[in-house]
């Protein structure tokens, strides 16, 4: 998915959620995360569209594909 936000930035938010640099997010930590980043209701469908393909652990590869 394109945004606003450039690649550091979406960096930056998955390091703000994990606090305990585990390198690790819950799949309900990266839901509300790419929630709070949808800046249309396009990108708000896709997100929810696509909740079933997000793991229960995620890492910022991971985070960075799903944005």
């Amino acid at each position: 998915m394109t945004g606003i936000f450039a690649p550091q930035e979406i960096k930056n938010v998955f390091e703000l959620i994990d606090l305990r640099n585990s390198g690790f997010i819950t799949k309900e930590q990266c839901k509300d995360a790419l929630k709070s980043l949808a800046s249309s209701e396009y990108q708000f469908g896709h997100i929810e569209s696509h909740i079933d393909e997000i793991p229960d652990k995620v890492n910022i590869d991971q985070f960075q594909k799903l944005w």
